[in-house]
């Protein structure tokens, strides 16, 4: 089982879960990634390969997603699997409302996306990425070539976002699993412009938060993974940053 290191700053990061459930978490979510390609039998080994960088992140994401929910007072998964932010904050009584009378269809149920995404009471962002690196095959590990992290979305939105960064460690067979979690408060301004997509191609809308941000968000890391190469990666990352105006 992977050990976790937790940040002397976690207090003050604003998590709404202790450190140790975290950790926890974060172990759980790893361990199931490992056991998922079992699920397909003999086609169990090419599992991951079958995928792109794109679906690994958000098949993460997804795991992440509810495997902390169940351990979050006050949130919830979004009801609409186009849905913003990932866990929805129902914590207040006028949430709760919004949620039960005008967030799904009255006649069959099913979950409204315009009132969910993005959602009107806020939440929580669930992003992973496995670094900006020389492209590698998936299922091999990237660590030691990585440069920098990048975040992306399809919108300009304000969140809670819990980062995620992950590799293929081949010790449990090429899985991804992820090696450190970082949280902040991501505002509207702090996304690049959107990048339309065409409507004569697959290319969909894009945005990615900007270089000052993703050097704010290095600093916050709640959790890591208790190995020389994920501090070094870490201390890398640090120290590459821009120069600019830190809070």
């Amino acid at each position: 089982m992977t050990n976790f290191c937790v940040s002397p700053a976690y207090d003050d990061l604003g998590l709404p879960v202790s450190a140790a459930v975290l950790s926890n978490i974060i172990v759980d979510a790893n361990a199931y990634l490992v056991d998922m390609p079992r699920l397909f039998g003999p086609l169990g080994s090419v599992f991951y390969k079958t995928l792109n960088i794109r679906n690994v992140s958000g098949l993460v994401g997804e795991v992440i997603k509810h495997s902390l929910a169940p351990h979050v007072s006050g949130y919830l998964p979004n009801p609409h699997p186009d849905g913003r932010p990932d866990l929805i904050d129902v914590s207040a009584v006028e949430s709760q409302l919004y949620l039960k009378d005008l967030c799904f269809d009255p006649w069959c149920g099913k979950p409204i996306k315009k009132r969910l995404a993005p959602y009107h009471h806020g939440g929580m962002e669930i992003k992973c990425t496995v670094g900006n690196s020389p492209t590698a095959p998936v299922g091999q590990p990237r660590m030691h070539n990585v440069t920098s992290l990048s975040f992306w979305a399809h919108h300009q939105h304000a969140c809670k976002l819990l980062a995620c960064y992950f590799d293929f460690v081949p010790s449990v067979g090429g899985c991804p699993q992820v090696l450190a979690v970082f949280y902040q408060d991501i505002q509207k301004t702090d996304w690049t412009k959107v990048s339309i997509g065409n409507a004569k191609s697959k290319k969909t809308s894009n945005t990615r938060l900007k270089p000052e941000v993703i050097a704010r968000l290095c600093l916050n890391v709640a959790i890591h993974e208790d190995s020389p190469a994920v501090i070094e990666l870490l201390t890398k990352l640090r120290a590459s940053r821009p120069k600019l105006a830190i809070p």
